[in-house]
């Protein structure tokens, strides 16, 4: 059992395996040429792959406050914004077979609150975690 955690550009960083990635908030930040270069990058080293990321075909309309996070977000990155060109799951589990990955689950928490024992299962939380193996 080894944990290493590193540190550094996601672009840059050396990945070393057989690993198990785990990229958690991170895969919303990436352009889809970053990303697809991403999932290639891990599968070379990595025998399994964990992320969140929404498509934005299951993104709600934002609000007055999601208006707001988006405009502070722009403020601080020089006007860039979250990246929403990751349109479908299907799209999202093209791209990681493409990469080489042969498995690809997609978990959306609203379909699993209730059997996986979440809290708040009534609650229709907007997230979906991947698993590429």
């Amino acid at each position: 059992q080894h944990l290493e955690l590193v540190a550094g550009d996601v672009a840059q960083v050396p990945l070393v395996g057989p690993a198990f990635a785990i990229a958690e908030g991170l895969l919303v930040y990436l352009t889809g040429e970053a990303r697809r270069a991403l999932f290639a990058r891990v599968r070379a080293a990595a025998t399994a792959f964990v992320f969140d990321l929404v498509p934005a075909s299951e993104e709600p309309v934002p609000g007055a406050i999601g208006r707001l996070l988006e405009a502070g977000m722009k403020r601080f990155t020089g006007g860039r914004s979250f990246e929403r060109d990751a349109h479908t799951r299907e799209q999202i589990a093209d791209e990681l077979r493409d990469a080489g990955f042969e498995t690809v689950t997609a978990f959306a928490a609203r379909d699993v609150a209730g059997p996986w024992h979440l809290p708040f299962p009534e609650r229709d939380t907007n997230v979906i975690v991947w698993r590429a193996t």
